[in-house]
């Protein structure tokens, strides 16, 4: 062993050698522990696959096995010709109640970010108009946005809202104002429930260069219909969410006769 090996290796030089446990996991383990407790941290580059064969003094394969799980299982970034760094904590979203990005970020001591794309009115139409409950010819707002998570890109929204509910609400600046405080506490707006459909699908070109991801990427499609607590519609949003950057978990209650879903989001990250 060098004696340049890292403190959080250290317990991998005190695993036993004679194990049925393969070489290849009690790495990964002595890795994932490395990255949950903190002693790698988001970022940080991690040594090279020959640096740590001849560290451990295990086989190169041993090394790839290990590094293929963690990337597989989203803790380490690979690039061919970088190296790899320890991945950004995926963002669980359970799905128990109606969530707001900007409050449940604040929580979890991440800091939120939205980059507003544009924020217009126009003309409803069929489709938003049916989402909403609204005539064709009603004038809605389409606020579109980048969410991020401390700085990475994590959500493309596209939300709709009744301007005959919320007028002058084009002129708020969305860059720094949380949209279901303001409801909330300018609007007034008694929020209820929501219903949500996710579908996976592969980014499109534009949409992956928004996100800083590579075209083609898995994603959630999200569409999401937010009512009040006496069931009128109030917003409509379609979302992409990076599915290299988000977990969603389902919450199932049940009795005897039935299995309810209960729907929206929260976050905690991993």
């Amino acid at each position: 062993m060098n004696h340049q090996l890292p403190a959080w290796l250290l317990n991998f030089k005190m695993n036993d050698t004679e194990s049925d446990t393969p070489l290849y996991s009690q790495l990964l383990e002595t890795m994932k522990q490395a990255i949950q407790s903190g002693s790698l941290k988001a970022g940080d580059p991690l040594p090279s696959e020959s640096q740590l064969c001849k560290w451990l003094q295990v086989s190169r394969t041993t090394i790839r096995l290990a590094m293929d799980q963690l990337s597989e299982q989203g803790l380490i970034v690979r690039r061919r010709g970088r190296g790899s760094t320890v991945a950004s904590p995926k963002l669980h979203r359970t799905l128990d109640h109606l969530y707001n990005f900007t409050e449940d970020m604040l929580v979890l001591q991440a800091v939120p970010e939205s980059i507003v794309l544009e924020s217009i009115i126009f003309s409803a139409g069929l489709t938003i108009g049916n989402m909403l409950n609204l005539p064709y010819d009603e004038q809605v707002l389409r606020l579109s946005r980048i969410r991020k998570a401390n700085g990475e890109p994590i959500l493309l929204e596209h939300t709709y809202l009744p301007m005959t509910k919320f007028p002058s609400l084009e002129t708020v600046d969305f860059t720094s104002q949380s949209l279901y405080r303001l409801l909330r506490d300018e609007y007034h707006v008694q929020m209820g429930h929501a219903t949500e459909t996710y579908e996976c699908v592969s980014l499109s070109k534009e949409t992956a260069k928004l996100l800083q991801t590579a075209a083609g990427s898995p994603a959630f499609h999200v569409k999401r219909i937010a009512f009040t607590k006496s069931c009128i519609p109030f917003e409509y949003t379609e979302s992409f969410a990076r599915g290299d950057r988000c977990i969603f978990q389902a919450k199932l209650t049940s009795n005897q006769d039935s299995v309810d879903f209960k729907g929206a989001v929260r976050y905690h990250i991993e």
